[in-house]
């Protein structure tokens, strides 16, 4: 054979060998999807271990012994040893045996089986932040942390973390039992336990938030702005330590809406609808963060059939399509249609997950219907329902047509227009007198007058004109649901006004957030007169009504009315901040100056600035100067063993209103830049001979 030849045929042969390995590795891969595959298949086959009830952005599971991750949605299940992580900005809710189970974002949990033995449920909580509420009807559930197990009973509410460096544990509500190979201790509301990763207990300030939860989600079925509550328990706080509560709109607290000082274990925020960012602080160190949502819950508009709408057929009634808007994050909703406008007992309450309805069992006669929204289990609050809207149904006299024997005929004639018209004064008569009623409550007529409506719709003729109730005590001003801006009810009286037909004996104003201000008066004022005057009303919702008695000792308390207080807009970020955003110091532009002096433009209605100094560092923003609020546009840096020689730093310009009395009344909008110190580290200092340095 000659070179050429065994050239060419060892050529071939390594060929064959590198095309039969590559062979191998696609059958295997093929094998592995496979596999792969038929598990994903199998596992629908199982019962699951519980089910994911709402998930924020990216949530991923991989079953046992796969290769691949599946992106999970709200109601997936989810099953024994699935692994589960949660990315950035993300967060899930699970539901385990009645046990839910919050994961944070940059979590990664394994759902395992309790290892006694028993028909519990163990968590694996690897890196990251959960909060578990066990209900009181739940089956026990087991937290692994870090090779430490902690038992949980029912009614049990804790929060728990894993990190590099170490666990924590917090009991806010309930019980649990922390297992190690050395002893068993009981946790008893409050408590805490933080170890380092040799298992080493630390003593460290902190608190374990009771409400709300990391990732809350409320319900707000009014107009009004909503109360959201807040509690905490702290540990290892000296009696003279207080805490800072500040609420944002974005993740990085930039657009601060509120900001409470000097709390302790409570506080008190109102709200409108949005997602929400809060954290507690203790001077420069955040002790705990989270997020909750408010949602309009609200009851959607209601699209077909129209108000007075009219359906006419000729031998049998026609199925109707009911169809309304779509609620945002509702999960399903309730139909509810009856002959009557306060729904004692609907004809037809069906439950659907899809905004439409097609229902087939209505007879002739006037209908009245609306719909109510319905939420997962997780959030907190209750729905209201929609507006009601009426329609009838009714058999026609017009001349049957070939093929149309069951048609529904749309009258446009001028006398069915009249007749149309009539239906709507009867429908404005009872509708008008339907307050649309919340979950929670009956929609049922609240006054004499209402009572007085005819108790069906489907009457033909015209209900008798209900007597009108006479108040003699009317509330004037402010006008039911008026609203006032913040700084209008902070700066100046709000007057409210209010009169009567008769000669009044005494009478009492009464003011207060609760909705029934006699009971919890906040501000209440004997004998006031027609013309009441209130300093400085804080943000939020009021209720106030005037409770007076005749010369005959009647009682004529007005109805209470409503008004709210809104937000006080944030003053505008200090522009034209120096030194520019990135701005980099290194040896040789520190050797030209002492200091470095901080500056920016003023902000129209501020009279003051708040300068903040922070230092980025792997566990997030530290504080390391704050500076009182001061009528000054610039902070002076001259005392450089504050910063750390190397590293970036954000400082922050807040513009506020303050009082004459040294509180804030305006906050503003922050501003920020940072800044980098590139200034190299002194090395070590060695001694070759005495009397003389050298620097290394």
């Amino acid at each position: 054979m000659s070179a050429k030849a065994q050239q060419i045929s060892e050529f071939r042969l390594r060929d064959l060998l590198i095309i039969l390995i590559c062979l191998a590795g696609v059958l295997y891969f093929f094998y592995l999807f496979r596999l792969d595959l038929y598990q994903t298949i199998n596992s629908r086959n199982e019962k699951p271990a519980g089910k994911i009830t709402i998930k924020h952005n990216t949530v991923q599971r991989r079953l046992r012994d796969r290769m691949l991750w599946d992106r999970l949605q709200n109601e997936s299940p989810v099953y024994l040893g699935d692994i589960i992580r949660v990315a950035n900005l993300s967060d899930a809710t699970l539901n385990i045996n009645s046990n839910n189970i919050i994961l944070s974002e940059n979590t990664i949990i394994r759902i395992r089986r309790a290892v006694d033995g028993t028909d519990s449920f163990q968590i694996d909580l690897t890196s990251g932040n959960l909060s578990l509420t066990a209900g009181n009807e739940a089956k026990n559930i087991r937290l692994n942390i870090m090779g430490r197990q902690v038992e949980t009973e029912p009614g049990t509410v804790l929060n728990a973390s894993a990190k590099g460096d170490g666990m924590m544990v917090q009991v806010s509500e309930g019980k649990a039992l922390l297992v190690d190979e050395y002893q068993t201790r009981e946790l008893i509301t409050p408590a805490m336990v933080a170890m380092d990763s040799a298992g080493v207990e630390r003593i460290e300030q902190a608190v374990s938030v009771k409400f709300p939860m990391p990732n809350a989600y409320f319900l707000k079925n009014r107009p009004e702005l909503l109360m959201i509550d807040f509690a905490w328990n702290k540990y290892n706080f000296r009696p003279e330590q207080t805490i800072r509560l500040e609420i944002a709109e974005d993740r990085n607290f930039n657009r601060i809406a509120r900001t409470i000082e000097g709390l302790d274990s409570t506080a008190r925020a109102v709200l409108g609808a949005g997602q929400w960012h809060w954290r507690l602080s203790l001077e420069n160190t955040i002790l705990g963060a989270g997020r909750f949502t408010i949602t309009q819950a609200a009851g959607p508009e209601l699209l077909y059939p129209a108000m007075n709408q009219r359906f006419r057929f000729q031998t049998t009634p026609p199925p109707l399509r009911f169809q309304w808007s779509k609620t945002e994050s509702a999960s399903s909703y309730i139909l509810e249609v009856s002959d009557t406008a306060y729904f004692n007992e609907p004809q037809i309450k069906r439950l659907t997950e899809v905004e439409f309805s097609i229902e087939s069992n209505l007879e002739e006669g006037i209908w009245y219907w609306r719909v109510l929204p319905v939420f997962p289990d997780v959030y907190e609050g209750s729905a209201s329902f929609s507006s009601v809207n009426s329609f009838r149904i009714e058999r026609s006299n017009l001349p049957e047509r070939s093929g149309r024997s069951n048609s529904v005929i749309m009258d446009a004639s001028a006398d069915a227009a009249a007749d149309i018209a009539e239906e709507s004064l009867v429908d404005a008569a009872v509708l008008a007198n339907i307050v649309p009623a919340t979950a929670s409550e009956p929609s049922l007529p609240a006054t004499a007058s209402e009572s007085s409506l005819p108790a069906t719709a489907s009457e033909s003729s015209l209900p008798t004109t209900p007597r009108p109730v006479v108040r003699t005590l009317r509330l004037i001003s402010p006008e039911q649901r008026a609203s006032i801006p913040g700084l209008t009810a902070l700066r100046q009286q709000t007057v409210f006004h209010w009169d009567s037909d008769e000669a009044v004996q005494k009478s009492r104003f009464v003011l207060s957030r609760d909705p029934d201000p006699v009971r919890r008066p906040a501000v209440e004022i004997p004998n006031p007169g027609r013309t009441v005057r209130v300093d400085r009303l804080e943000e939020g919702v009021w209720y106030w009504t005037v409770e007076a008695q005749n010369a005959n000792g009647n009682n004529i308390t007005a109805q209470p009315q409503h008004l709210t207080v809104l937000p006080i807009p944030l003053l505008a970020a200090p522009e034209n901040r120096l030194p520019q955003n990135r701005y980099r110091f290194d040896i040789e532009e520190l050797k030209k100056t002492s200091a470095i002096v901080f500056r920016w433009q003023a902000v129209p209605n501020a009279n003051a600035y708040i300068f903040t100094l922070y230092q980025e560092t792997s566990n997030g923003r530290r504080q390391i100067f704050s500076r009182a609020p001061e009528n000054s546009l610039n902070w002076t840096l001259d005392d450089f063993s504050m910063l750390d020689g190397q590293g970036t730093f954000i400082w922050q310009v807040e513009a506020v209103n303050m009082r004459r009395d040294g509180r804030i009344e305006q906050r503003g909008r922050p501003g920020e830049n940072s800044f980098i110190m590139d200034i190299p580290r002194a090395g070590p200092v060695q001694i070759k001979e005495p009397g003389v340095l050298y620097g290394n």
